[in-house]
């Protein structure tokens, strides 16, 4: 079984200019490589958030909801190899 590799540093600090530079190109491949789902992701978060904004008194409920879920996404994306940047 091939690794994964760790996009992100495992040491804590701040991010090398070489990750910072690489991490767009990273995204850019992932959504090519999944330009449906990726798409669908955007459709849901921007109806979340106009959703929310217009009815202001959900908005602090749903943007952590929301942020959380785009940051396990991602997460899960990264860590297949099929879909991630492999």
């Amino acid at each position: 079984m091939t690794e994964t590799p760790r996009v992100l540093p495992e040491t804590p600090g701040p991010p090398s200019a070489d990750l910072l530079s690489d991490l767009p190109v990273i995204s850019v491949r992932i959504v090519m490589r999944n330009f449906v789902p990726a798409m669908s992701w955007a459709l849901l978060l921007s109806a979340a958030t106009i959703g929310s904004i217009l009815l202001l008194p959900l908005f602090p409920l749903v943007m952590p909801v929301m942020a959380y879920a785009s940051h396990e996404l991602y997460n899960i994306v990264l860590s297949d190899p099929i879909a991630g940047t492999h």
